[in-house]
């Protein structure tokens, strides 16, 4: 058996060419990765696999910035981790969103800003991991690791005024920041997001206050809140909130760091607040589930693992090998060759380059291994041919150009 991993534009999918038995042991377990690519992707469930573990990785927020005289930002939360077993039918199509990490800007897949990443330093929430059915819409996901919440930024004037930490994914909530000691009392950190809700803003004086971070009631993470510009004298900071953590479910953002005391004596100001990481989700489908918060650093990643059943394999690698598109470049109108498929009812879905079913057909062959197909109304560009047919499923690469 011979794996072969193709990567076109937006689009990356596993197809397994059935070619022997020589390379892979009957039982054994394979595993296929999707890794972190920014945009969506699509799996097709092998020949013969008929259950399919999934592990889904989320992607870790980013860190929150140091202050001027070396006081540290925020650490961001890991992603989350999901696992489940899932009963499959070979050819079936999978859309996977791989969540990125928030070490510049809002990770993708619902990872949270912060209020402005140039201005305030603060970290972005790392995208959920998911995989989803059907036409690939939030309502079609089946499985979610929660991205990690972005730390706060430091405060200013002092060492110990240190960003608070981002909440893990998996639902982990975010930290305050520490407040900054100041004459006649503290200067007020922002408080860290917690589960869906944005932190408050610090304590300090009326009109030189932090704002809150933002709260959430979808996917994506909550933009922390906006660290108060004004005060500090030679180590200026400006403490914003980390941004939540995308998930099924994203997390609020931190809340920002305020100036002086509630008295409004000293120049200090407290540090932001860590944005909460988002939840993880596993439907009620799946079998022999896990979900833990925060192991994963950096981007993302999906893992799709299988036993290798070569028994039955091997009575379809022929025909899976045969189907074949002529010509290919075409204009639209081309031959579709499957010369040993049984009569039986055959399928055909046409499907976009980024995953996106365009159209079915369904036919029965009744002795004709020739299927004449026209989709000049299509626009030129790269689509995917997947056909159906008892045990037999294959997946064909067509450019259409005029």
């Amino acid at each position: 058996m011979i794996t072969k991993l193709f990567k076109l534009k937006r689009m990356s999918y596993t197809v397994l060419a059935l070619l022997g038995s020589n390379f892979i042991a009957n039982g054994q377990v394979i595993t296929d990765s999707l890794v972190y690519t920014g945009s969506a992707q699509t799996y097709i469930v092998p020949c013969n696999v008929g259950s399919l573990e999934i592990l889904c990785y989320g992607g870790e927020g980013g860190n929150g910035a140091q202050a001027s005289n070396f006081a540290n930002g925020g650490v961001g939360g890991k992603g989350g981790f999901a696992k489940g077993t899932l009963s499959v039918v070979p050819g079936q199509a999978f859309f996977v969103f791989v969540g990125g990490n928030g070490f510049s800007g809002a990770g993708f897949n619902g990872g949270g800003n912060g209020p402005n990443p140039t201005a305030n330093g603060t970290g972005a929430g790392g995208g959920a991991t998911d995989v989803r059915t059907g036409n690939g819409s939030l309502a079609d996901r089946l499985i979610v690791a929660g991205g990690g919440g972005g730390g706060g930024r430091a405060g200013c004037e002092t060492l110990i005024a240190v960003g608070g930490k981002g909440g893990d994914g998996g639902g982990g909530n975010g930290s305050a920041g520490t407040d900054a000691p100041t004459t006649g009392g503290f200067a007020g950190a922002g408080q860290g997001g917690s589960g869906q809700t944005g932190g408050a803003a610090g304590i300090g004086c009326g009109g030189f206050l932090g704002q809150p971070g933002v709260s959430t009631t979808t996917n994506v993470g909550g933009t922390g809140g906006g660290g108060q510009t004004c005060c500090c004298f030679s180590v200026p900071s400006i403490p914003g909130g980390g941004g939540g953590g995308g998930g099924f479910l994203g997390g609020g953002g931190g809340g920002a760091g305020s100036a002086g005391t509630a008295t409004c004596s000293g120049n200090d100001k407290g540090a932001g607040g860590g944005g909460a990481g988002g939840t993880s989700y596993i439907a009620s489908s799946f079998s022999n589930t896990t979900l833990t918060p925060g192991l994963r650093s950096g981007h993302g990643v999906v893992y799709f693992r299988y036993t290798c059943n070569l028994s039955s394999i091997q009575s379809v690698a022929l025909q899976y090998d045969a189907i074949k598109i002529a010509p290919n470049p075409n204009n639209g109108i081309f031959d579709l060759y499957m010369p040993i498929i049984d009569d039986g009812a055959t399928e055909i879905i046409l499907l976009s380059v980024d995953g996106k079913r365009l159209r079915n057909y369904d036919y029965f062959l009744n002795g004709k291994n020739t299927i004449q197909m026209n989709l000049s109304e299509f626009e030129n560009g790269i689509y995917f041919i997947n056909v159906k047919s008892g045990s037999v499923s294959k997946t064909l690469r067509l450019v259409k150009h005029n």
